[in-house]
């Protein structure tokens, strides 16, 4: 890999501005929506507690309902935040019904389904 490519991705996962530009999928504000009239809803992301307020920020721009937000822990590299998000989701149990996920690293992981890991 291109140390280069590595640093400049690094600095984009940082960076406000990319967070704040990235679409929405279309009708997921909406689904959500009807999501919370029948459970209690928290986001849970990957993304680091550095763009907290900008991914509020975004989430209220594209009218999802307004919940807890829970960001990866501050300084986790971004290798370690599926499975970090995955554990949590685990340890939510059985408070998490279902979750919606748009990273199969979260849920597709070989160490999820070998016990060994």
């Amino acid at each position: 890999q291109f140390p280069e490519a590595l640093a400049r991705m690094a600095e984009l996962r940082e960076c406000p501005d990319t967070h704040l530009s990235l679409p929405p999928i279309e009708g997921a504000a909406d689904a959500v929506a009807r999501l919370t009239h029948r459970f209690e809803l928290r986001y849970v992301t990957m993304r680091p507690p550095t763009v907290g307020e900008d991914t509020r920020r975004w989430l209220e721009t594209h009218r999802f309902p307004t919940a807890e937000l829970v960001m990866s822990p501050p300084g986790l590299p971004h290798t370690a935040r599926p499975r970090w998000k995955a554990e949590f989701l685990e340890e939510s149990w059985p408070h998490v019904v279902g979750i919606v996920e748009d990273d199969p690293r979260v849920v597709l992981a070989d160490w999820m389904t070998d016990p060994k890991n």
